[in-house]
């Protein structure tokens, strides 16, 4: 933990202090198939420091946009957002996704059943981060230190997203390379309850509800909307999060705390801003924040990025440096046992000049004489390789005493 605290501090006195650093930006790059109507729905850009060099991995700030999921732009507010993490170090991406149907009525009948709706939205926002994923480390980025950031009802995508595996591991990415989440003023971790809450007649966001996850006819049929609940998910083994919501209105931060909760968190620690809904968006990375909510996100992304754990490998059992057999024997089993350490998804090994495969200990080996190597190496949740360890022994025959 020392560690880490020395990482924080040092990380956030070099952003204090760094001067603005020059930003390559590569926009309207497509991240999936699906959207031929409109291509820029499944578009993102990216923002990089110049200095980000493919083989200097830097954490990577995903952004999703608000707009009640119906509404929005990858581009929007991006006076500061780009400028606060490159200039932090960090790489940064802002990404659109599908959008539901404008609502044209007060009546969920009229709502077109085939319209664009839940799963859909969390599902290109996945698709997204797989592409990042794939792509990001030729561009400076680290694959493996994934941050979820969003707005309104992006909030609730990446809350979504960072709770439910089941998404990222759709498109062969996984929940274990993101390292946190930070939802600004979401509205919806329990989309049942703000699906249900309505008198007499809808109000604007049961509607706006009823059009992004489906009217209360369709979820009789599909259940929906608990599945669309981050709540439904959320537990103590998910990325934490930094929850910001708005200090003036209270069934929001009832709802950030019950996220919180549902997380594992303390339901206090939910960030409260002076600020409304807008507000809170325009306020981060603004040089005239004086809400705390850019100095609070900073320090949550520099404290997650300091806690993860490279994955390396320690060997606990190996052969003796030289191994001995019969005169008659052909080959020798040995055995190895070995531990992966850190945030490791798997272990590969490769003996002499097989191919690498992955492998669990204890793993065994049946060799013939001569000099043998055994590599292994870490597997990132990426699927990326982390430094190899190397044992190396020989097999030798055992020498023939004569009587």
């Amino acid at each position: 933990m020392a560690g880490a605290a020395f990482f924080v501090a040092f990380v956030l006195l070099l952003v204090a202090a760094a001067p603005a650093r020059a930003i390559t930006t590569e926009a309207n790059i497509t991240y999936g198939p699906g959207s031929e109507a409109n291509p820029n729905l499944k578009q993102l850009d990216v923002y990089r420091p110049d200095d980000a060099q493919p083989g200097d991995l830097r954490p990577v700030v995903i952004y999703v946009h608000g707009g009640g999921w119906m509404n929005g732009d990858k581009s929007n507010k991006m006076a500061f957002k780009p400028r606060l993490f490159t200039d932090a170090g960090y790489v940064f991406v802002s990404v659109n996704y599908r959008l539901s149907p404008d609502v044209i009525s007060t009546d969920p009948s009229d709502f077109d059943p085939g319209r664009l709706k839940f799963p859909e939205h969390p599902r290109d926002v996945a698709e997204s981060i797989a592409w990042v994923s794939r792509n990001i480390a030729s561009r400076g980025g680290d694959p493996d230190a994934l941050l979820l950031l969003g707005h309104s009802a992006g909030a609730h995508l990446v809350s979504l997203v960072g709770t439910n595996p089941a998404f990222l591991d759709e498109f062969g990415a996984s929940l274990r390379q993101v390292l946190g989440v930070v939802p600004l003023d979401a509205g919806a971790f329990d989309v049942v309850d703000s699906a249900t809450q309505t008198g007499n007649v809808p109000t604007p966001n049961n509607l706006l509800i009823w059009n992004a996850f489906g009217t209360p006819a369709e979820n009789a049929v599909t259940s929906r909307w608990l599945e669309a609940s981050p709540t439904t998910w959320a537990d103590s083994t998910d990325p934490r999060h930094l929850l910001v919501t708005q200090a003036a209105r209270l069934p929001r931060i009832y709802d950030n705390q019950k996220m919180a909760d549902a997380l594992g968190q303390d339901p206090l620690e939910v960030f409260k801003s002076p600020l409304d809904h807008e507000g809170i968006n325009d306020a981060l990375g603004n040089p005239t924040d004086t809400t705390g909510e850019t100095t609070a996100v900073m320090n949550f992304i520099a404290v997650q990025v300091g806690r993860r754990i490279d994955p390396t490998i320690s060997i606990l059992k190996r052969p003796a440096k030289t191994v001995r057999i019969g005169r008659k024997v052909k080959k020798r089993k040995v055995v190895f046992k070995f531990l992966a350490v850190g945030d490791a998804a798997g272990v590969q090994c490769r003996l002499d000049a097989r191919k690498f495969s992955t492998c669990r200990s204890p793993h065994s080996f049946k060799v013939g004489t001569g000099k043998h190597s055994l590599r292994l190496r870490a597997l990132y949740p990426s699927g990326r390789t982390g430094s190899e360890k190397v044992v190396k022994f020989k097999v030798v025959r055992k020498k023939h005493h004569r009587r």
